[in-house]
């Protein structure tokens, strides 16, 4: 993974949103088709976030179907909030142990915002993000700042833009938009956990999914 000199490369995407809040809020118009997978189709995987399973399964399966596998770009919103995250401090802890503690946390919380003030920043409406680059393939071993586990983008595509994934810290589902032959593998792949939506519909509940006919 590397961090690009500019954010160039995700100007484009403003310009072809739809109404936030809707499958267009987070995936560009102008895709063949549009699919909705349930964030449960990652191999073992019970949280409501995207997963680095499930990340790996799709990137796998989306490498076949662009002409730049090892150019693509991934965008991680800005809002995780890894510069405030504190250390756990037991009740029994002496006042100078908390004091320890909390002058680790803020060195901490200093050097990960050092390394975020570095990076490459772009906004859409309502989310701003941070954008790195690397192969398809690398979108499921993408490292949080502060070290404490996988990163799995929210919005990534490749260089070509032959396809574009979409999903949002409120969402327990992943938007994926691309050709009807994707959209037909990414149905067999997932099976149970895929339905077909429209570019302008609101967001809904991922429940009562189906394959594609």
């Amino acid at each position: 993974m590397s961090i690009p000199s500019d954010p160039e490369a995700a100007n484009w995407i403003r310009a072809r949103l739809g109404e936030f809040g809707s499958v267009g809020g987070l995936v560009p118009s102008g895709f063949e088709t549009y699919l909705l997978v349930d964030h449960h189709a990652g191999h073992n995987h019970q949280s409501s976030s995207a997963g680095p399973d499930l990340v790996a399964e799709l990137a796998a399966l989306t490498a076949g179907h662009t002409s730049t596998p090892s150019q693509a770009w991934f965008a991680i919103w800005v809002g995780y909030g890894w510069t405030t995250s504190r250390t756990l401090i037991a009740t029994t802890a002496t006042r100078k142990e908390r004091r320890r503690l909390r002058q680790v946390d803020e060195a901490r919380a200093a050097g990960l915002e050092a390394k975020l003030q570095a990076s490459q920043r772009f906004d859409l409406p309502n989310r701003g993000y941070y954008l790195l680059a690397g192969p398809v393939a690398a979108a499921s071993t993408i490292e949080r700042p502060d070290s404490r586990g996988i990163q799995p983008p929210d919005l990534w595509w490749p260089d070509d833009k032959a396809w574009f994934i979409g999903t949002d810290t409120d969402l327990s589902w992943t938007y994926v938009g691309g050709s009807q032959a994707l959209a037909e593998e990414v149905a067999t792949t997932f099976s149970g956990h895929v339905k077909p939506v429209d570019w302008s519909a609101m967001n809904a509940s991922a429940g009562g999914q189906s394959d594609l006919p």
